[in-house]
């Protein structure tokens, strides 16, 4: 398949292991403890991207009083600090001391999925999801490990529910709103789905709805691009290329793919009917595997 494909392991992980802010996962902080104020000023530090503050007063607030919370939370500033291993060791001990906290099991779902552990990674996406049923994260990470082993039409049930809670989807006791970057990445991973499946219709229709929830994001131009060439709409699969290249123009995927459509149209015969284009379309296509 042309370079469409090749992005699907390439780009899907990053894109759907969107971490919620930590600090608010079901657990209230106490207002009148001082280890509350050290946590609640490492919270501040995680939302403005400061992790190596926030681990450090973390650690002030478990050192005067452990929690699952801010061990959950340290962890997630480990994490995004690349110290992995940390962060495994804080996700643990939050789950070791609340078993029922369904963010642990997400956070630590997400760091067993970066690490190519798929199997553990869905295991703890199912426990987050048998504690608390409307987590959307949890859903939409767990369809994208399930999309990455091949399991398609588990991850496009699993995408339906995240679609399904949208914006009334409540990440904790705070009420949250759903991370407005997560739809559409959703659209677009269930438009994969889809098009691995071979529904190039629903694959285009997602598509469609993700770049229109995010103007601004190539992937999906690139992708519906891929799926209007199939389809034989090459002037519209040259548009959303041209489209996907000017916001990102190192996108090599769409400018390879551009350049194989522009191939096919110059080979068209005067007289060749639709049909026929998309086959020449087709075998160019295999050429590139």
């Amino acid at each position: 398949m042309f370079s469409g494909a090749k992005i699907w392991v390439k780009w899907i992980i990053p894109l759907l292991l969107i971490l919620p802010v930590p600090g608010t996962a079901g657990v209230l902080w106490p207002q009148d403890e001082t280890d509350a104020l050290y946590a609640k000023r490492a919270d501040m530090m995680v939302a403005k991207g400061r992790y190596i503050d926030a681990i450090e007063n973390y650690s002030k607030a478990i050192k005067q009083k452990p929690c699952a919370a801010a061990y959950q939370n340290r962890g997630y500033a480990y994490q995004q600090s690349g110290e992995l291993t940390a962060a495994m060791a804080d996700f643990n001990r939050a789950i070791g001391l609340n078993p029922k906290l369904a963010q642990a099991y997400v956070n630590r779902g997400i760091l067993y999925q970066t690490l190519g552990k798929l199997d553990h990674a869905l295991e703890d996406y199912g426990r987050a999801i048998r504690i608390n049923h409307n987590l959307a994260d949890a859903y939409n990470n767990r369809g994208g490990a399930r999309l990455l082993k091949g399991d398609l039409r588990g991850a496009i049930a699993d995408f339906n529910r995240v679609i399904a809670l949208g914006p009334k989807y409540k990440a904790n006791a705070l009420c949250l709103s759903l991370n407005p970057l997560v739809l559409p990445r959703t659209y677009a991973s269930r438009g994969l789905a889809w098009e691995h499946l071979g529904n190039l219709d629903h694959a285009l229709a997602d598509f469609s709805t993700s770049i229109r929830l995010d103007p601004d994001f190539a992937i999906p131009l690139n992708l519906r691009g891929n799926v209007r060439a199939f389809q034989g709409d090459y002037a519209g699969a040259i548009n959303d290329y041209d489209q996907a290249l000017k916001i990102d123009p190192s996108m090599s995927e769409a400018l390879v793919n551009r350049e194989q459509v522009q191939r096919v149209m110059q080979m068209k015969p005067a007289s060749a009917d639709r049909n026929g284009i998309v086959v020449q379309f087709k075998n160019l296509a295999d050429e590139g595997k």
